[in-house]
């Protein structure tokens, strides 16, 4: 799924089908891929993202924090945090209210590395 070209997938079955394993814990390798479409779709506010964006976005939280996820995927999701920041501030900081303390830190983690 992950390594199909965004505009082959229908977005909405894909978005569903991947938001129970995350965050990506077991398979990192496959985490750039993954949070790179979930990114693409959260930033230009794909209508398939919306019923998820909470739990997308307390998944990269967790991933932040994982010693594990590779730093290109840490840059990744940082720009994601960083553009959602820009263009739509209050969406994003109700979710951030509504996640976990966990979820929480590694978001401001992201967001503290300022897109990269």
């Amino acid at each position: 799924l992950a390594k199909s070209p965004p505009e082959q997938l229908p977005a909405a079955q894909a978005v569903a089908g991947v938001v129970p394993f995350l965050p990506l814990e077991d398979d990192v390798e496959e985490s750039l891929p993954v949070y790179d479409f979930l990114c693409e779709l959260l930033e230009s506010a794909h209508a398939a993202v919306a019923p998820h964006a909470g739990a997308i976005l307390a998944a990269m939280g967790v991933a932040a924090l994982n010693d594990r996820t590779p730093a290109v995927a840490m840059s990744r999701m940082s720009r994601c945090v960083a553009h959602l920041s820009s263009h739509y501030a209050a969406q994003l900081q109700a979710v951030v209210g509504s996640v976990s303390d966990e979820a929480r830190t590694g978001l401001e983690k992201l967001a503290g590395r300022g897109g990269q």
